[in-house]
């Protein structure tokens, strides 16, 4: 998967998502409103997507002998999860990246052209997680005194 970019982050988020540590209408994110809608967006839209990727990934590892259709199953569930995550925080570098990776098959060049790309959507992907994390964070540890 060295390929595609690391979802890492937002995995971590996605976590805190599914283990109940994050409920869906976060009071702590009221206040910043472009945060709450993108983190309002993942809870919505993106929950199945992070679901079908553990499911692949616990079967991929349950199966002893795989075939190549397996091996496809949790990268395909992990593209869906990539894309989801990545339209709502990311919109316009993912675009720019996937733009890149479909021109590079269909050339059937190496994804390598690609990198730059990658790179920063990796990076715009960490940035909008610990955005989000440090105004959930900010808000718990520093509440406003109620009026």
């Amino acid at each position: 998967m060295d390929n595609y970019p690391s979802i890492k982050a937002i995995a971590h988020l996605q976590e805190l998502f599914l283990n109940g540590k994050l409920n869906e209408e976060l009071d702590e994110l009221k206040q910043n409103p472009q945060s709450r809608s993108k983190y309002i967006s993942l809870r919505q839209h993106c929950d199945v997507t992070l679901q079908n990727l553990r499911r692949a990934q616990k079967a991929s590892n349950a199966s002893e002998s795989q075939s190549d259709q397996d091996i496809n199953v949790p990268l395909n569930a992990y593209l869906s999860n990539l894309a989801c995550v990545a339209n709502i925080l990311c919109p316009k570098i993912y675009k720019d990246w996937a733009d890149c990776v479909t021109q590079s098959s269909k050339s059937q060049e190496s994804f390598d052209e690609c990198g730059l790309k990658k790179r920063m959507l990796e990076r715009c992907l960490r940035s909008e997680t610990e955005s989000i994390l440090h105004v959930i964070q900010h808000a718990r540890c520093y509440p406003r005194p109620e009026d």
